[in-house]
């Protein structure tokens, strides 16, 4: 059996590592993957620039392109056969709620403040981040635009209470906004979850949730509340977060290959545990 894998985390991504590890003893394993994180832009195409890959390893190939090159040089390049198998694995995409001004200057997409937070981790280290975060928490690229002391957070899952937590540490006063009240804490743990809100209120954290997004404005994000008030939350930074399903790859795959299986973020976003046990699944099920 011949099976192709792929992800959006990288060729030297430990969990790529473990499911090819796992999958070894059912035939030819062929690792074509980004030789870097490529994440939330799984199904995009290089088209401007040079496309190379390296054998780093027998059978472990690094593209300089993105998840969907990889499985086009994968199939239709590198193996000289089409694979019997094609596990994806590129994640999910960063999701943003449908408000009037979006674009306002005070959002801060979280890919950029991910990006830019991920960039100074190459050169120093999280101990000099926690510290120099107490002091200034940059909100792009230009290095005067910083994340202002009234935050509000759209999106009350995982992502976004993480993100309240890291923020009130850092002295933000914050708010979280969630329209759906059943996602409000989504996949945090349920001891974690209950000791955070408690936390939460201590800090002054404050949650809106069932509440209608009606408009960002430069003042702050406009709202109207379960009970039916309508609020201005004063906000110098608004951070929308969360993430969609990235099953553009999959689709694309379906029926060019005799089995084709999607796992992790890009079937169903959600945390590392339930993640592996997916891989794990599917590695029985091959």
């Amino acid at each position: 059996m011949l099976i192709l894998l792929t992800n959006d985390d990288g060729i030297h991504s430990s969990g790529l590592q473990a499911l090819a590890d796992r999958l070894q003893s059912l035939g030819r394993i062929v690792v074509v993957a980004p030789d870097r994180e490529r994440s939330a832009i799984g199904h995009a195409l290089t088209l401007h620039a040079p496309l190379r890959a390296e054998e780093i390893l027998a059978d472990r190939w690094a593209v300089s392109g993105t998840p969907t090159d990889a499985v086009n040089l994968g199939i239709h390049g590198i193996l000289k056969e089409k694979p019997d198998t094609v596990v994806v694995a590129v994640g999910a995409v960063p999701g943003y709620p449908d408000v009037p001004g979006l674009d306002s200057p005070n959002v801060i997409q979280s890919t950029t403040l991910y990006n830019l937070l991920k960039f100074v981790l190459r050169f120093f280290s999280p101990a000099f981040l926690n510290w120099i975060s107490k002091f200034m928490v940059p909100a792009g690229w230009n290095p005067f635009k910083t994340v202002g002391k009234r935050v509000v957070i759209i999106g009350g899952a995982i992502h976004g209470c993480q993100l309240g937590e890291y923020m009130a540490k850092r002295g933000r006063q914050v708010t979280i906004v969630e329209p759906d009240e059943e996602n409000v804490g989504r996949l945090l743990a349920p001891e974690y979850k209950n000791r955070l809100f408690i936390w939460f209120k201590q800090k002054g954290v404050v949650m809106y949730s069932g509440a209608k997004l009606v408009e960002i404005n430069k003042q702050g994000l406009k709202i109207i509340t379960k009970e039916g008030e309508e609020k201005l939350l004063p906000a110098d930074s608004i951070l929308p977060v969360g993430f969609f399903s990235n099953p553009d790859l999959y689709k694309e795959l379906k029926g060019k290959v005799p089995e084709l299986y999607a796992i992790g973020d890009c079937d169903d976003p959600a945390i590392l545990p339930d993640a592996t046990g997916s891989g794990w699944r599917i590695a029985n099920q091959i």
